[in-house]
């Protein structure tokens, strides 16, 4: 008898079947959310007219890290379109750290040493995991910006951990059932998808959305002499203004709209 786990995939495994439903989710997402997913797409053109000068940006690993920033979030938009939405607030949580590496090196440009040292050797790795401890990358933040919008990124770092960038109890306990069985037995159904109308996913798109308008604002702050900077910080403005239109759209505002 053939070995099943040595014989290779087919049309047929399971995997193929997994990534064709991911794929099919995120084509009927793209149909059913066309309108929540317009104003997505002018926060992502935000980025894109950032880019186009993040060449200028000193010290040039913090222009590095904003791009993965933004490469980090479309990841997201990604895996949230597919269904697969604990893995969007890690992509979330990483590009807010993204971010916050590159606004710690323009406030410390010494820093960016340490963090291209960090594989030499053992302590280089220690130097750089202290140097790098998120509080620490928040007081950067403090002192490039203000306080409250430093902690007001705090409290959306901490809601990303909350709904699935770390495994707790919070996030993992909304994504399974449990079921029991005649003898008592008991089966554990757990969501590895979930599809575009469910409230879990355009959930995760206002995650998207709010961290999305709150790194760029992190990109603008690392980058203040953006040749377009006035015009990109007041786009951003109006776009977060428009966040509570952008939730009802997706038919999760309150009873007053």
């Amino acid at each position: 008898m053939a070995d099943r786990y040595t014989q290779g995939t087919t049309e047929l495994s399971e995997l193929n079947y997994f990534v064709r439903l991911t794929n099919t989710s995120c084509d009927e997402a793209l149909v059913t959310l066309k309108k929540p997913l317009d104003f997505l797409a002018s926060v992502d053109l935000l980025y894109m007219d950032f880019i186009k000068a993040a060449g200028g940006i000193k010290p040039s690993t913090a222009g590095i890290l904003l791009l993965n920033a933004h490469a980090l979030l479309r990841s997201g938009i990604r895996l949230a379109l597919s269904g697969q939405l604990l893995p969007v607030f890690m992509t979330l949580r990483g590009s807010i750290e993204s971010s916050l590496y590159a606004n710690a090196m323009v406030v410390e440009p010494q820093l960016q040493k340490v963090w291209l040292d960090r594989n030499k050797d053992q302590t280089s790795k220690e130097a750089c995991r202290n140097a790098f401890s998120i509080n620490k990358m928040f007081r950067y933040l403090e002192q490039a910006n203000e306080r409250d919008f430093a902690e007001g990124l705090r409290d959306v770092y901490g809601a990303t951990i909350d709904f699935g960038a770390h495994p707790n109890s919070h996030s993992l306990i909304r994504s399974m059932h449990i079921e029991e069985l005649d003898g008592g037995a008991h089966t554990v159904n757990f969501a590895y998808i979930r599809g575009p109308d469910s409230f879990e996913l355009r959930q995760s798109l206002v995650a998207y959305a709010e961290v999305g308008v709150a790194v760029f604002f992190v990109a603008l702050i690392c980058f203040d002499k953006h040749p377009n900077v006035s015009d990109l910080n007041e786009h951003a403005l109006r776009l977060q203004a428009q966040v509570p239109s952008f939730v009802n759209s997706l038919g999760l505002g309150g009873p007053d709209g």
